[in-house]
């Protein structure tokens, strides 16, 4: 966090409000990625917050993409049954 810059999803300058849901931490080059004047960018980045409170980013014309730690691991719905020894 403390290399983080904190990010207004709702920019505060359009009434977006300074508060826990509607900031995010990037690091500084992601940053640059999402704010659009600020930096100038071949991509344009947007950052959401999904229903579960995790950020989510997507890019122009591409589905929203999380953090790889924030990705679960895909478990199977039922553990596989062990023959028990007798």
């Amino acid at each position: 966090p403390a290399d983080c810059q904190a990010h207004h999803i709702h920019p505060w300058w359009a009434g977006g409000p300074t508060k826990l849901s509607n900031l995010v931490l990037l690091c500084r080059h992601h940053h640059a990625l999402i704010e659009p004047g600020r930096h100038p960018s071949p991509i344009q980045l947007t950052v959401t917050i999904a229903e579960d409170g995790i950020p989510e980013v997507a890019r122009p014309g591409r589905p929203p993409e999380r953090h790889q730690r924030f990705q679960a691991p895909v478990r199977p719905a039922h553990p596989p049954r062990v023959p028990l020894r007798t």
